[in-house]
């Protein structure tokens, strides 16, 4: 009785000690999180300050100057020319306005102390940008007293390929070729040659190596002490520290898919997706606080509310305030998903998803507790997408890349999934393999059918007059919807007020359908003003939309065309406003949603995206299915 009463003492004190323990290691790892933002912060803000102390060669800036004005703001590469492609899917597409940021922010000579201008980050191209680190401006101001622009972009190619091929180099070693090759591949979709010429896109990548070496070629190191979580915890630093919003969740997936890849621990599923949580988690934080830090820090260097104008631009970002509805972070991810709609882009994706197939046949699959972290891991730009619906849709240039993180996990899983037993050649094996094919293949052509095409359909190009709209004047005109499914409506209003609202609603037979009020503070800096609807109308009827403005305390405008322009079919040639008729038609778009089976490259391209997506969603069940048919053959 006594020895029994003694082991529940002992029990309970072993219990009380490995709470203790826990509580001491959580304290403890707490307090390393704090002194790693602490130093990261600090460290941040003496390097831009000591930056600002060194002088500055005025020739190199004129002539980078010159060579971006001879190139525009968006040229394309490998062309090169003078351009403006922003609007456009070409994936070398270079973003030179930020490169003009970066030159000229790195290169400022206007006056006050060196802090000051750490925190203010004022240029004579783009006026203060406080609100980001700028982190740049500590490499690129000191290379600027010995390279111009032109120089630069040499000096960039030649390091990207020289980090690219040592860690393929040590990847190919460390885990076979097949590897190596997912990540030169990875390489060409992100467009190397737009890489190596933009400033603006290069950050990214080389947080992005630097973090996957240290991850492949120290990776039983990183294991211990959680020394993995504090790594991701440091990239989400850097990347806020250096980046301008490009495509910054790569430097989290692309090094934790390879840390997956090349680790030898055996954990299980719940491990992994554990390991993928908190290293974005990790990430997360590091990436928040040193952006907030920044924040802080020049609101009270500045004297200026630098808190309030950053929030204001994570909101837009966010599209909290007008572009939180599904239609517009579907289409921030279909927008960026149409660059891969490229020759060599998809040449690169088909023949993997080729040597997949041909793969499978020829060896058993296996189980492997990684899937389910790599199919978590491809998920993740679907979340930056929906989250940053407005950035991401309006700088589909280059956000674009962040896709890459969804196909490099995909092809991780292709990978492991085929590392299995060689199998011997039987035909009844082949057989059933070769069915499975067939079946996943007829589930991708009958998706191919039934997915929606989107067409945005206006006449915003015609020469247009200004229509006045008084306060409580309403302004009607017919609509003839060309396909039923419509997910936005575009029209061209415009004000200098900062108060009331637009009242827009869609009549049919009187009555209402649908009623929207529009505040005029948003309809200010953006006249052809989106409005995010779903609606499922007869192309057969005749339907009205009005807009009234009230509350007002500025003139309100509608413009429309003129009468002898092109018009589209969709509205009518006059429309009324108050009792009085006016010839024409109001400037609009519309985007509608339809079943349209495409044809040439473009069925090549959505049949591609239908075969990555099923495939993702294929892999982790081709080991369990490959064992059946192991044990029956």
């Amino acid at each position: 009785m006594q020895k029994s009463v003694n082991k529940r003492k002992s029990f309970k004190c072993n219990n009380k000690a490995g709470d203790c323990n826990m509580i001491k290691d959580a304290v403890k790892n707490l307090g390393k999180v704090l002194i790693i933002l602490c130093g990261g912060i600090i460290l941040g803000t003496v390097l831009l300050t000591v930056s600002f102390l060194l002088p500055t060669n005025q020739k190199n800036l004129e002539e980078s100057r010159a060579l971006l004005d001879k190139e525009a703001w968006y040229p394309a590469v490998p062309e090169l020319g003078a351009g403006m492609y922003f609007q456009t899917f070409l994936p070398g597409v270079l973003d030179n306005s930020s490169d003009c940021i970066m030159l000229y922010t790195a290169m400022d000579d206007s006056e006050g102390s060196a802090l000051y201008r750490a925190m203010d980050m004022y240029s004579d191209y783009s006026g203060k940008y406080s609100y980001y680190w700028h982190g740049y401006v500590s490499i690129l101001r000191p290379l600027s007293l010995f390279f111009n622009y032109g120089e630069i972009r040499i000096i960039n190619g030649f390091l990207q390929l020289l980090f690219i091929l040592i860690l393929v180099h040590f990847l190919w070693k460390a885990k076979g070729r097949a590897y190596g090759m997912l990540v030169l591949s990875s390489y060409l979709l992100l467009m190397p040659v737009a890489l190596g010429f933009s400033l603006q896109y290069s950050w990214v990548f080389y947080i992005t190596m630097a973090a996957s070496m240290l991850l492949v070629i120290k990776k039983d190191l990183l294991e211990k002490n959680q020394r993995k979580l504090f790594l991701f915890l440091i990239i989400g630093m850097l990347t806020s520290y250096f980046d301008l919003l490009t495509y910054p969740l790569f430097t989290w997936g692309v090094p934790l898919i390879l840390s997956i890849i090349v680790s030898t621990e055996k954990k299980s599923t719940m491990k992994w997706l554990k390991e993928v949580v908190c290293t974005g988690l990790m990430w997360i934080i590091g990436y928040a606080v040193m952006w907030a830090a920044k924040w802080y820090l020049a609101t009270g260097i500045l004297g200026r509310d630098i808190v309030k104008l950053a929030m204001d631009e994570v909101f837009l970002r966010a599209g909290v305030e007008d572009q939180a509805v599904w239609n517009t972070r579907w289409s921030a991810m279909t927008v960026n998903w149409k660059h891969y709609d490229y020759k060599i882009y998809m040449l690169i994706i088909f023949s993997w998803l080729i040597y997949y197939v041909c793969k499978s046949i020829i060896r058993w699959g296996r189980s492997d507790t990684r899937y389910a972290s790599l199919l978590l891991i491809s998920v993740s730009p679907f979340v930056w997408y929906g989250v940053l619906a407005n950035h991401t849709e309006i700088h589909h240039l280059f956000t674009y890349r962040i896709w890459g993180i969804s196909i490099l996990a995909v092809f991780s899983g292709f990978i492991l999934a085929t590392e299995g037993e060689k199998k011997a050649f039987l035909w009844k094996g082949m057989l059933q393999r070769c069915v499975v094919w067939a079946c996943v293949g007829i589930v991708t052509v009958l998706l191919l059918f039934l997915s929606k095409e989107e067409t945005f359909i206006h006449n915003g190009e015609c020469d247009s007059r200004r229509i006045l709209l008084e306060n409580g004047v309403t302004l009607k005109t017919e609509f003839m919807p060309e396909n039923a499914d419509i997910t936005q409506i575009n029209i061209c209003i415009f004000t200098e007020s900062t108060q009331g609202s637009y009242k827009i609603r869609l009549w049919h037979d009187d009555e209402i359908l649908d009623e929207r009020d529009i505040p005029m503070e948003k309809v200010k800096d953006n006249s052809f003003f989106p409005i995010d609807v779903d609606w499922c109308l007869k192309t057969d009827e005749v339907y009205l939309i009005s807009i009234t403005p009230q509350g007002g305390d500025a003139d309100s405008y509608v413009v429309a065309a003129l009468v002898e322009e092109t018009l589209m079919p969709e509205f009518g040639y006059q429309f009324v406003v108050g009792e009085k008729e006016e010839a024409g038609q109001i400037i609009a778009g519309v985007n509608y949603r339809y079943y349209k089976f495409p044809a040439g490259k473009t069925l090549v391209f959505k049949w591609m995206t239908w075969c990555l997506v099923c495939f993702m969603l294929f892999i982790p069940l081709w080991g369990k299915i490959s064992r059946r048919w192991k044990a029956i053959i």
